[in-house]
């Protein structure tokens, strides 16, 4: 995937010239333009314009939101568990800078 810029994916989505992206981004339709730039990041939208789909919203809407917020919460256990994990170690590091 050739990497292009943020106003010219935008440009081609909107089928409008990088020039309008600017002027709606500002104030024609800057609230269109701050939804689509908040929930999909340039490489969603690069890939829809490529493909016609977005992959990772492909899976997303086959799951119920149930299934979201176990995957939510597992990911967050994950996180907390490395964090305790980190901190064992950083104090096993300062116990040992101590003894020598």
């Amino acid at each position: 995937m050739i990497k292009i810029s943020l106003p010219t994916i935008m440009s081609k989505l909107l089928n409008i010239s990088e020039k309008s992206y600017y002027r709606w981004k500002k104030k024609d339709h800057s609230k269109l333009i701050d939804l689509i730039e908040t929930h999909f990041t340039k490489e969603e939208l690069q890939e829809f314009l490529e493909t016609g789909k977005i992959e990772k919203q492909e899976i997303i809407k086959k799951l119920s939101f149930d299934e979201l917020k176990n995957i939510k919460e597992f990911k967050r256990q994950l996180i907390s568990d490395e964090i305790k994990r980190m901190q064992e170690k950083i104090e096993e590091l300062k116990t040992l800078e101590n003894i020598q």
